[in-house]
């Protein structure tokens, strides 16, 4: 796995940012270095761009975030990360920021 200097918190980019396409999204944000960090049938994925523009399509509605991503895990749920949760994987990763809009 290839070692994020951050990562971006995927709800907002899911959830939050609803009015922005996957075009203008890709366009926006192609040339950063950022991780983005998701769970996906109780894996925790940490990846560039593309793959997660490839998971966004599925518009995942699941929020894992501190107090429930064990759980995601566990029970091989899907799920974008809270803010909480990117800080809580970022911790554990050894990641030293995590980026949020909220």
């Amino acid at each position: 796995m290839k070692k994020y200097r951050f990562i971006v918190e995927t709800c907002l980019l899911s959830h939050g940012l609803k009015s922005i396409g996957d075009y203008d999204m890709y366009e926006a944000l192609k040339n950063t270095d950022a991780g983005y960090a998701w769970i996906d049938s109780g894996r925790l994925r940490i990846t560039g761009l593309d793959d997660f523009m490839e998971f966004r399509t599925k518009r995942e509605p699941a929020r894992a975030g501190v107090n429930n991503i064990d759980m995601m895990l566990t029970e091989r749920k899907s799920a974008m990360l809270s803010a909480s949760g990117a800080m809580f994987i970022c911790e554990k990763h050894d990641i030293p920021l995590a980026v949020s809009g909220e």
